[in-house]
């Protein structure tokens, strides 16, 4: 947001985000022996320092592009890596997510859920047709 002017830049396809990996934790069953193997499972917690764009949509992006192997944490910027992603999860890792890497993560992310409503549009009326 520019605050002289109180107003957000228009995105474009070459607008970028940037956060610095800092203070990563490797926590789980095997390396503290607490919980089971689905509460707790392995993982690299860590939080990112954004150094480009807002923590807002540095956190969006970056849940985006991560897709289910990154968790976010209510609002803030700490996350888990809970299976291996694009990214060196350590500390002093510098991420860099451009508009167009959130955008084709976005739009695949809608393409796969709109084939699985078509799926289970299908499976219905498919159950439908058996039980008339």
């Amino acid at each position: 947001m520019n605050l002289a002017t109180n107003q957000t830049p228009p995105r474009n396809m070459t607008t970028v985000v940037r956060g610095i990996v800092h203070g990563t934790t490797r926590v789980g069953y095997s390396e503290d022996g607490e919980g089971g193997i689905d509460s707790n499972p392995d993982r690299d917690d860590f939080t990112i320092i954004v150094i480009a764009g807002s923590e807002d949509t540095f956190r969006e992006w970056f849940l985006e592009v991560g897709g289910c192997n990154i968790i976010g944490y209510s609002d803030s910027m700490e996350f888990s890596e809970i299976g291996p992603s694009q990214w060196k999860i350590q500390d002093g890792t510098e991420i860099e997510i451009s508009f167009a890497e959130f955008l084709e993560a976005r739009l695949d992310f809608l393409k796969r859920a709109a084939i699985q409503n078509v799926h289970r549009m299908a499976f219905q009326a498919m159950q439908r047709i058996q039980n008339s």
